[in-house]
């Protein structure tokens, strides 16, 4: 089945799977992976606003990413490594925030038009002890506050969470940062933790050729996770995540009014679970998500978020590769931004996706969501956005 969902959100996840290898009792085993792997995706589509918001009207935007890595024990070099890297093409205009004026991203790929590297580093596996080690310039949803179900859908806030992604300058798409991560796995339990660069470059460094900005100011963001799989071998593969964070820099206290003080430093908590619900023999089955985030009001927009959703793989019995999703995502903002803003006290998304799967290389994703609540300003109605997402994966 196409996952250009997966090459989007977790290239990590996708290079694991290039790479796995193995052999079942009685068989030759499978041919070694080869030492180069590439991949190209083109991800198009039009976003309609066919009611509320700012105003009415459709835009396309697309999105093209050229990847590749080296296996390093393939090619001959040493065992454990592989580099990689990506670079991606936007362009287009951002649908959500010009016409409906959304504040949780309306899709995954929106943002300013740019041509960069995205994605550029290293990892190291210790041979049989479940340890490793990367230091990359890398999007943290690649690995960090993901649910597997929740990439059926098109709207940010199923990615990376909205109450990290919303209120710091994060090493996330399409602007990512220098980071060192450690990573422990087993088959119940997982943890990681990274350090990332405080603010990654800017749109005016990109222009410059300045990929990586790091500067003594910039402060550090700190994160951990943990995950737990309470049946390993279960079908059902439930999953849950625990996560806190706390990034370096100072922060301007929200309550104020005029020269405000700083705070030394901001934090936060997040969980994430998956699990499927039901199932056949065939690999029909529905699977359920949630993803919630907590951070302190008097120094972020957003306090908290509340997410979840279903997803329905195969829902035609003639069709058992598309999916069928419906979610809810709602930020809570935090008193003081209230008051500056004028904005409501929350911002809700509910989204309707569904997944044609076309064969190895394309799929065609309608998608609609309705925006209650649209916070970039005060006072706007409502909003119905309706998407046409094409995948191209190669």
């Amino acid at each position: 089945m196409l996952r250009s969902i997966l090459i989007l959100r977790r290239p990590a996840a996708l290079a694991a799977a290039l790479l796995l290898t193995s052999s079942a009792a009685g068989q030759a085993p499978d041919p070694p992976p080869p030492a180069f792997q590439a991949k190209v995706a083109y991800l198009g589509e039009y976003a309609r606003n066919l009611a509320g918001g700012i105003r009415g009207g459709g835009a396309l935007q697309g999105l093209v990413q050229l990847g590749a890595a080296v296996d390093t024990g393939a090619a001959g070099w040493w065992s454990g490594g592989r580099l990689f890297l990506r670079g991606i093409h936007l362009h287009g205009s951002d649908p959500g925030t010009n016409r409906v004026g959304v504040f949780q991203t309306a899709t995954n790929i929106e943002g300013p038009s740019t041509t960069r590297l995205d994605r550029l580093g290293y990892d190291h596996a210790f041979a049989d002890s479940g340890l490793s080690l990367r230091l990359a310039m890398y999007d943290l949803s690649d690995e960090f506050t993901v649910a597997g179900p929740a990439g059926a859908f098109l709207n940010s806030s199923f990615g990376f969470q909205p109450d990290l992604g919303l209120n710091l300058s994060l090493s996330t798409y399409p602007i990512s940062a220098l980071g060192l991560r450690v990573a422990w796995e087993s088959e119940a339990v997982d943890l990681r933790a990274a350090v990332f660069d405080g603010k990654p470059a800017t749109l005016d460094d990109r222009d410059h050729g300045r990929f990586i900005h790091l500067s003594a100011g910039d402060g550090a963001f700190v994160l951990a996770e943990a995950a737990w799989r309470p049946a390993p071998d279960d079908s059902a593969g439930a999953e849950l995540k625990l996560g806190a964070w706390r990034h370096s820099d100072d922060f301007r206290d929200l309550r104020a009014i005029g020269p405000a003080p700083r705070f030394d430093g901001n934090h936060g908590f997040y969980a994430v679970g998956s699990s499927c619900l039901a199932g056949d023999p065939e690999g029909r089955r529905l699977d359920g998500f949630f993803k919630t985030g907590w951070a302190p009001e008097d120094r972020n927009p957003v306090a908290l978020f509340l997410g979840g959703g279903l997803v329905w793989r195969g829902p035609l019995e003639v069709r058992p590769d598309d999916e069928a999703g419906l979610a809810v995502a709602r930020v809570n903002f935090s008193h003081p931004w209230r008051q500056h803003s004028g904005v409501a006290a929350h911002e809700t998304v509910v989204e309707l996706s569904y997944r044609f799967d076309l064969g190895d290389h394309l799929a065609l994703r309608p998608d609609l969501q309705w925006i209650r609540h649209p916070s970039v300003a005060p006072g706007l109605d409502d909003a119905w956005l309706a998407l046409l997402r094409v995948e191209i994966v190669f």
